[in-house]
């Protein structure tokens, strides 16, 4: 059993995979934690200090 919270949870459709989104809270503090679903699954973690960064990394790159 996990001992991580979850604070919110939104799920993506996009042809045939699955996206979620979670915002977590373990011992070390809070995280999202994306998560792709296809034939396997995937997922990365970003720390709560490191989430202004990503989303500011990812509007780079999607402008581009």
């Amino acid at each position: 059993m996990s001992n991580e919270l979850i604070h919110e949870s939104k799920e993506l459709r996009l042809k045939n995979k699955t996206y979620f989104f979670d915002v977590k809270e373990n011992s070390n503090g809070k995280f999202l934690k994306i998560t792709e679903v296809s034939k396997g699954r995937s997922n990365i973690i970003i720390p709560e200090e490191g989430w202004s960064d990503f989303l500011d990394k990812l509007d780079e790159v999607i402008k581009k």
